[in-house]
């Protein structure tokens, strides 16, 4: 996991110099998530979000993509918020994040990662979990990465990239927010496998504001457009897939008000003019944790209202 670079990018800082409160998003998808929350901020003075907040959305690194478990996204983003200094490990997989992100070498992640390894293994000599000072084996990392590439490389722009993308938070003064989809099949909470109940008692361990939405986060984007209360609600707690189409219930009842919707390609625009909406519609299910677990329901609106203060 890492930082993303342009998150927000349209949303300047009233004084630059300002100390403020950083508010991590960690979101369970990796697409819709990001961009409605991305819209957000970007809309930040129209939309009343607070000045006092420096906004920060933590992103998947390449062997991350694909998770959908609240329970391994919570953990490996503890892990790598307590980690004060950068490990080996983390410094191979950020390179590839470089390259990738960036585009500058087309090439598949199979391909690129096991040439980062076998160029930084010979040159670096180190273990996984020992710790490298990037900013004295600049050196180093010039020879490794002419293995790796053969254009210009300008190395200010890895370093910056690096240190950019690693998450540092003050835990008892910025805001961890972990947003989630009550997912029955990929989030358990059976009495012998209750990752429910442990995603729950680590947010609390650490202070992390925990968000989630039953069936998933499509239905908070449907409560902008709709109260809900005329949907099949056996359904939207199922929330099955189509045999034909591969979407689910609530995308379906969702396409109805935006035939053109793309879990990929949220437009922003089509929800920031009924956010009142969807905080005035979730107020009617279950908000309260312990109550969504079992039962149609968001607590996302507490989240827009909270960033509202």
């Amino acid at each position: 996991m890492r930082i993303s670079s342009n998150f927000g990018e349209r949303s300047k800082p009233s004084n630059a110099l300002e100390t403020r409160k950083k508010v991590f998003f960690v979101f369970e998808g990796d697409k819709t998530e990001y961009q409605y929350f991305n819209g957000l901020i970007n809309y930040r003075e129209q939309l009343n979000i607070s000045s006092c907040y420096d906004f920060k959305s933590i992103v998947r690194s390449f062997d991350e993509q694909g998770w959908s478990n609240p329970k391994k996204i919570l953990e490996r983003f503890l892990y790598q918020a307590e980690q004060k200094s950068l490990t080996f490990d983390v410094l191979k997989e950020l390179i590839c994040d470089y390259f990738i992100s960036n585009k500058i070498i087309d090439a598949e992640v199979s391909y690129l990662q096991p040439s980062i390894n076998r160029a930084f293994d010979t040159i670096f000599n180190l273990r996984s979990e020992d710790i490298v000072d990037i900013e004295k084996e600049t050196e180093k990392l010039e020879k490794a990465l002419v293995q790796i590439y053969t254009g210009e490389i300008v190395l200010e722009s890895i370093l910056k990239f690096v240190q950019d993308s690693k998450v540092v938070y003050e835990k008892e003064i910025d805001i961890v927010c972990l947003i989630v989809d009550r997912d029955k099949k990929s989030f358990i909470g059976r009495k012998n496998n209750n990752q429910y109940k442990y995603v729950v008692d680590k947010c609390k361990e650490n202070s992390i504001d925990l968000y989630i939405t039953n069936p998933c986060f499509e239905f908070w984007l449907y409560l902008h457009y709709d109260d809900g209360k005329g949907l099949e609600h056996t359904k939207l707690l199922e929330n099955e897939r189509d045999r034909e189409t591969g979407e689910t219930y609530i995308e379906q009842e969702l396409k109805k008000y935006l035939p053109g919707y793309k879990k990929n390609n949220l437009n922003f625009e089509e929800f920031k003019d009924r956010i009142e909406n969807a905080i005035l519609n979730a107020n009617t299910y279950s908000v309260e944790i312990e109550e969504i677990k079992n039962s149609c329901g968001t607590n996302l609106h507490q989240l827009v209202e909270k960033l509202r203060k």
